[in-house]
This record gives structure tokens, C-alpha cells and sequence, in this order.
């Protein structure tokens, strides 16, 4: 043993991954009393943004299986129920800071088909079918974030360039002056400017009516 190897050899592996890349984690378990497939994930407050974030990719999920069973799915507390605190779910969200951690729970008795609501037992080619679901599940949410991304981005760059527009109507930022050297080249042609005009239509409104007879 030696005590005086570097710190860096030292530090645990996951220390080193970058948490902003890895998009979900997924532990699967098999459920011995309720039916079909379903998850369970952390627990976000309503006003929060990741409230809506963690329940896109089950509802998803849903769309795409009738295996999967959305209204089953629990969003628990860190500290509900007692006894999951160090559940792999749990852990993995709090040492990597990872939004989409979920429980994946497959019944062992069937699933509920939407249909004639009988319990369906899983085949072996069921759960293969599963197995792409997920996948192109899991491929549709990062498309979704990702165009939801730049839309958001699209609004707060326009609303800066607004923003900035506006500040310089009211006199918070500067326009260009005009330089009383620089003439137009109508003006050098001796073409009367914007302003000559303007001063030429309010002298003739101002002038009195004469009638010759």
C-alpha cells in the first residue's frame, strides 16, 4: 500500500464522467403484484421546470406500448417511502445530479390490454418489442428537449433584441448622429433636402388665400 500515490489515482472512477451527457438512467426490476409495466421516478414540486421533464419520457413511452401502464407510474420523495433512500434510482440522482432516474418494474403476471382490459401474458417477443419501444422512446424525448432548446433560445434572442430596440426609442442607448459635414448628394445638387421640403409645405399653408377678379 502505498500512502503517498497520487490523489487523482485515488478519486472514485464516476467522479471524472460528465453528468450534463448522460441523459437517463434505467434499473430494472420485475413486480410480483401489480400488472403491466411501469416506472418509478423522482419526486419534483409542480412549479418546478423538471416536474413535466421527468413525466415526458414515460408518457412517451406510453404512446408507443400499451405494455406500459402511465397511470401506474409513482413519483415518490427522496425520503418516501422509507427504505428507498439508498435504491439505485436514488443514488444514482444524487451523486451524478441525473433529472430522468427510474425504476423500470415488468409484472410478472401480464399486462392489461387496452382493448378487451383482459390480463395478456408477456412473451418472450413481447418484451423484445418492449426493448425497441424504449429505445425509440428514449431517442424521441432527446429530439423533443433538443427542439424545445433552440425554440426557447429562438424567444429569449429576440426578446433581447427587443428589449435593446426599445431602450434606444426611449433614449437608453444611442443612435447615430448626424454630421453636419456630411451633405447628401442631392443636396450638393441643390435638391431641396427633407427638412426644405417640410419647411416649404407648412410656409405655403400658412399663407393667406388672394383672389384676383
Amino acid at each position: 500500500m502505498n500512502g503517498g500515490a497520487d490523489t487523482d489515482q485515488t478519486k472514485p472512477q464516476h467522479q471524472h464522467l460528465n453528468s450534463d451527457k448522460i441523459q437517463s438512467f434505467w434499473d430494472i426490476h420485475q413486480h410480483s403484484s401489480k400488472k403491466s409495466i411501469f416506472i418509478y421516478g423522482p419526486y419534483h414540486p409542480l412549479h418546478s421546470d423538471k416536474y413535466l421533464k421527468i413525466r415526458l419520457m414515460p408518457k412517451l413511452l406510453s404512446e408507443r406500448s400499451e405494455m406500459f401502464r402511465f397511470y401506474s407510474c409513482k413519483f415518490f420523495r427522496t425520503d418516501f417511502p422509507r427504505g428507498k433512500e439508498t435504491c439505485a434510482r436514488v443514488t444514482i440522482a444524487r451523486q451524478f445530479n441525473i433529472t430522468n432516474c427510474f425504476t423500470l418494474e415488468c409484472s410478472s403476471y401480464g399486462y392489461i390490454s387496452k382493448n378487451s382490459r383482459a390480463t395478456v401474458q408477456f412473451r418472450e417477443a413481447d418484451l423484445i418489442e418492449f426493448g425497441k419501444n424504449l429505445a425509440e422512446s428514449v431517442l424521441e424525448y432527446a429530439l423533443v428537449t433538443e427542439r424545445d432548446a433552440k425554440v426557447k433560445q429562438g424567444i429569449r434572442d429576440r426578446m433581447k433584441l427587443r428589449k435593446s430596440k426599445t431602450m434606444r426609442m426611449v433614449g437608453g442607448g444611442t443612435y447615430p448622429r448626424k454630421d453636419p459635414n456630411n451633405v447628401s448628394s442631392a443636396a450638393k445638387q441643390g435638391e431641396p433636402n427633407g427638412d426644405a421640403r417640410r419647411l416649404s409645405r407648412r410656409k405655403k399653408s400658412t399663407e393667406p388665400l388672394r383672389y384676383t377678379g
